[in-house]
């Protein structure tokens, strides 16, 4: 079965290393462009119980046999670099990677990814914690199907 969050969060990096060769991935807050290079933040900012899961019934039984519960994590994915076009083209090609329900297949329930609408007020408060960081392209991303470790 998928290793948690960890293993989410390395699977979608990886995703996101062979959408935009030579980018910088990075796990955590958006930051500055480094330089010439493209840079690509992979953001968890909420876990949340899978809705799939919390609605199934587990079978009486020891709690060895019973399924693992699920969780849902969503990540800000943010691409910084100083070519606004070359930026939109990574943003473009990560959404692509990514598509409206593809996943990723491990020894446990695929993961699914989903690109969720976030509403730009709610997206400039999560911006707001960062201080004076300017906006930069993103995406807000649901990774559906990860097993709570």
């Amino acid at each position: 079965m998928t290793a948690g969050i960890a293993a989410a969060t390395l699977a979608l990096a990886d995703l996101a290393r062979a959408a935009v060769p030579g980018a910088d991935v990075r796990i955590g807050p958006p930051g500055p462009a480094a330089g010439e290079t493209l840079s690509v933040a992979l953001w968890l900012v909420q876990v949340e119980p899978d809705a799939s899961s919390t609605n199934r019934r587990r079978p009486d039984g020891p709690a060895a046999d019973r399924p693992a519960s699920l969780l849902t994590a969503r990540y800000l994915i943010a691409v910084a670099g100083t070519d606004g076009a070359e930026t939109h083209r990574a943003l473009g090609a990560l959404a692509a990677a990514l598509g409206n329900g593809a996943g990723v297949a491990g020894k446990g329930p695929p993961l699914r990814f989903s690109i969720d609408p976030l509403p730009l007020d709610s997206c400039a408060a999560l911006w707001a914690t960062l201080g004076p960081l300017p906006m930069q392209p993103w995406l807000a991303l649901s990774v559906r199907g990860i097993a709570a470790a």
